[in-house]
């Protein structure tokens, strides 16, 4: 996978934690993920057709979902419902959009959302997953691009 594909998803999850939820994250060295279990609790992924055919997920957290949540909607969550839910799958949205926006030419679908660790995420199985880590002030969470040029 193309290093400037990677860097258009990398730059879109990181401004929209800043301009979203006023959180400003810490990019740590991204890893092949290994598996096809979630390392965190809540997951949002997003597939993708065209130029590239794959997916998009982000994970987060139990707590960490709740703060970044509670962030963008200006109220305090302190469980994971349906608040929280909600904005996870618009920041996968926002990420795979704005990635778009930087000339990548795709369908995204709508979003998926999955709580717990007893699941797996598989996409296809020729593909690699590329895992980027970010840290913020409440804890991490990973951005996964998992995807294919046609």
């Amino acid at each position: 996978m193309e290093v400037k594909i990677i860097n258009a998803y990398v730059k879109s999850a990181h401004n929209c934690m800043v301009s979203m939820a006023n959180l400003t994250p810490k990019r740590l060295t991204p890893f092949l993920k290994n598996g096809t279990e979630p390392q965190f609790d809540v997951s949002a992924s997003i597939g993708v057709t065209g130029s590239h055919t794959g997916a998009i997920t982000i994970n987060f957290g139990l707590a960490t979902a709740c703060d970044v949540a509670s962030k963008m909607l200006g109220e305090e969550h302190r469980e994971v419902d349906e608040f929280v839910l909600d904005a996870m799958g618009e920041i996968i949205n926002i990420v795979a959009g704005a990635a778009k926006a930087e000339g990548l030419s795709y369908k995204i679908s709508l979003p998926t959302i999955s709580i717990g660790t007893k699941m797996s995420h598989r996409f296809a199985q020729d593909l690699k997953t590329i895992v980027i880590p970010f840290e913020l002030e409440a804890g991490s969470f990973y951005l996964e691009v998992c995807l294919r040029e046609n």
